[in-house]
């Protein structure tokens, strides 16, 4: 997000050098409005913008994509400011007389950081459903010759869960890892 057409062209320039395949650039509010209803792995934005700043593009996104990469990036804003841009949960602040040797840098720490709050807030989602099933959950564990266990009465949702997190479970036959068990 940048109103200022040689900034856009270098931040552009700098992304596709560091490997982004594809980038779009949004000058005003309507634009970007618009550009986050697309699925975005990240974002760059200007702070100071005509009629917002970056840190109402960073709320407006994570509203949209709670654990989006996001940078904020500006040539006149103070120590201050940046530090309330990442207070806010923007990744990083990068002075535009940075962007050629940061920026590429800065994707790739942001990139994987919304990577690892993504499969952090999956892995909460998870566990929360399996802590709050647990009691409605009876798992009958039945052995049989050949090392093949059967869950019987099993709670529906508990069974969903079980298929997320691995998709050949979606049925009551499951081959188990005895040595998880101690009988």
């Amino acid at each position: 997000v940048e109103d200022t057409p040689t900034d856009a062209e270098l931040i552009s320039r700098q992304l596709r050098k560091g490997g982004c395949e594809f980038v779009e650039i949004a000058e005003d509010r309507d634009e970007v409005l618009s550009q986050l209803d697309k699925n975005w792995d990240l974002i760059v934005s200007d702070y100071n913008l005509p009629g917002f700043k970056g840190i109402d593009v960073l709320n407006w996104a994570r509203e949209k994509s709670p654990h989006i990469a996001f940078i904020v990036c500006s040539g006149v804003v103070g120590d201050e400011k940046a530090a309330e841009v990442i207070k806010t949960g923007a990744d990083d602040f990068i002075s535009k007389d940075n962007l050629k040797d940061r920026l590429s840098i800065s994707v790739e720490r942001a990139y994987s950081a919304s990577k690892a709050r993504t499969a952090l807030h999956l892995t909460t989602e998870r566990l929360s459903t399996i802590v709050n099933n647990i009691q409605e959950s009876t798992l009958l564990i039945t052995r049989n010759k050949n090392q093949a266990y059967r869950l019987e009465q099993v709670n529906p949702q508990f069974i969903a869960l079980i298929s997320q997190i691995n998709p050949n479970a979606n049925r009551l036959d499951l081959k188990l890892d005895v040595s998880l068990f101690s009988f």
